[in-house]
């Protein structure tokens, strides 16, 4: 069984690295289809479409021109899409430590300020275009 320390994983936007990541989230979802029909008792149900959605949140840097600041861009004046697959690696980056990956939208970003004790803190939200991949470690 290979176990992955959380501590490092990365997101990449094609070839550039969002810095000063604190953690990332994906969601995979798929849509159960009902079947059933007047005075059936119990439920029966086949699979429909797939989606996914993800977050990275980081310390907000200002100077990450090649990561944070790719996609705040793309949230202040961009259409919202990605010209590049996100990536969500399992470790440090490496195609030997696998990865999921995909085209996605970039559906909002949160700045949240935690007061005298905390840095500043942002979170990217996308949501999937398209299917999601898994790339296996080598």
């Amino acid at each position: 069984m290979a176990n992955f320390p959380g501590k490092d994983g990365i997101v990449r936007i094609g070839t550039y690295t969002v810095g000063s990541l604190t953690d990332w989230t994906l969601t995979i979802d798929t849509v159960r289809v009902d079947l059933r029909t007047l005075g059936d008792t119990w439920k029966t149900s086949i699979q429909g479409g797939k989606s996914w959605s993800g977050s990275a949140s980081a310390i907000f840097d200002v100077l990450d021109t090649n990561g944070q600041k790719v996609l705040i861009d793309e949230v202040l004046t961009g259409d919202g899409i990605l010209a590049s697959q996100m990536l969500f690696y399992v470790c440090d980056g490496a195609t030997r430590d696998g990865y999921m990956s995909g085209s996605a939208i970039l559906v909002g970003m949160d700045v949240k300020n935690p007061g005298n004790d905390d840095v500043l803190r942002a979170t990217f939200n996308i949501e999937g275009t398209g299917a999601l991949s898994y790339t296996a470690p080598v």
